[in-house]
């Protein structure tokens, strides 16, 4: 598909070293991130049952973006500590491949012939729905500071019985009793689904597992 192509040419960053000597060289083989915002100016329509009033700040469950933060975090390093910059270029360029692997996985793991029925907590996952080219069927809320009231919650139980809606995904940092309420008045199958992987281990495989994981749970809805 068009992301598998998208990310061929990061595949080659076992040379990145030579390819990157500035930070402007650097950005020359990522323009295809730099306007990734923008991919977003349509997505608002994308949506049955609610509106994406307000911005997804939620930009790290998209790992293109997470590639640009590398080479932001490599760049601005090197110009702290310019004695180790080819380390720092070596871990940027030793992560950049492992994100493009992350990238195709995902990409292989969700059929882009399946149309996934789910409904999320809170609308979080835009960045993840758009870079994979999935779409969410609604969000109980924008704000999940903010619960939904009870013309909120029969839109929703409308929306899944119309739309034969399979998955509603709770967070584990918000108490679930709307999710189970919905679940026990539409026999819908319940999940979780962590934008922060609050119950990740701390380390170096954490990105990787918070995305896959994402992903498994779109994928098995």
């Amino acid at each position: 598909d068009g992301h598998d192509d998208e990310h061929d040419e990061h595949d080659e960053h076992d040379g990145h070293d030579d390819e990157h000597d500035g930070h402007d060289d650097e950005h020359d083989e990522h323009d295809e991130h730099d306007g990734h915002d923008d991919e977003h100016d349509g997505h608002d329509d994308e949506h049955d049952g609610h509106n994406h009033g307000e911005y997804d700040a939620h930009l790290w469950l998209d790992p293109s973006n997470a590639i640009e933060m590398v080479l932001e975090i490599s760049h601005e390093l090197s110009e702290l500590d310019p004695e180790n910059k080819d380390k720092y270029k070596a871990n940027a360029n030793k992560t950049i491949v492992g994100l493009d692997k992350l990238i195709n996985d995902v990409n292989k793991s969700l059929s882009k012939d399946v149309k996934y029925k789910y409904i999320v907590f809170h609308d979080a996952y835009q960045y993840f729905e758009k870079r994979f080219d999935i779409t969410s069927a609604g969000a109980l809320t924008l704000n999940p500071d903010v619960l939904p009231g009870a013309q909120q919650i029969k839109d929703i139980q409308k929306l899944i019985k119309e739309k034969n809606i399979k998955c509603i995904f709770s967070e584990p940092q918000y108490n679930p009793k709307i999710i189970e309420t919905l679940a026990n008045d539409t026999n819908i199958t319940t999940g979780i689904m962590d934008p922060l992987g609050a119950y990740l281990d701390k380390g170096i495989p954490m990105y990787n597992e918070l995305i896959m994981n994402i992903s498994d749970s779109v994928k098995q809805c």
